[in-house]
């Protein structure tokens, strides 16, 4: 008995001739390089290129959100290089017109890690910082009765 043929295939091979692609090569209209494209709505060939296109436009001066311990983070451009901050420094550096010294904190007034207003913020030593917010820490023998 002759063996069924196989209808004809109309779908693409990769390198080793599997028929399992589904999209065709394309052209990256930025460098002009061919390239597999991971999905359907794949134009660019990299990043680089996706970002090149756009000009610049789409670059944020700064973004902000909050972070999981409650703090104002973001990421800001200085000198042409992102960096990573946490905004109530920032603001303090910016007020006393000089980076915070190693050894230096900002510590919140009333608490709030997100009250970033100036009266709420001020500069102190970092031991002084971390025997302040230990004070206010209730340990396990205290909360049980023992000393």
């Amino acid at each position: 008995m002759p063996r069924a043929s196989s209808p004809p295939f109309d779908g693409l091979t990769d390198t080793w001739g599997r028929r399992n692609r589904k999209l065709a090569n394309r052209v990256c209209p930025k460098c002009n390089t061919t390239f597999r494209p991971t999905r359907e709505t794949s134009r660019y060939c990299s990043r680089p290129c996706a970002w090149a296109n756009n000009g610049g436009r789409n670059k944020k001066p700064e973004t902000w959100w909050k972070s999981t311990k409650g703090y104002i983070n973001g990421r800001i451009w200085i000198g042409g290089v992102q960096m990573h901050v946490k905004k109530h420094r920032r603001i303090m550096e910016q007020r006393l017109g000089r980076a915070l010294r190693p050894h230096e904190d900002v510590h919140h007034v009333n608490g709030d890690k997100s009250d970033n207003r100036i009266k709420n913020l001020e500069v102190i030593a970092h031991g002084a910082h971390s025997t302040m917010t230990n004070l206010k820490r209730h340990s396990r023998a205290k909360a049980e009765g023992r000393s």
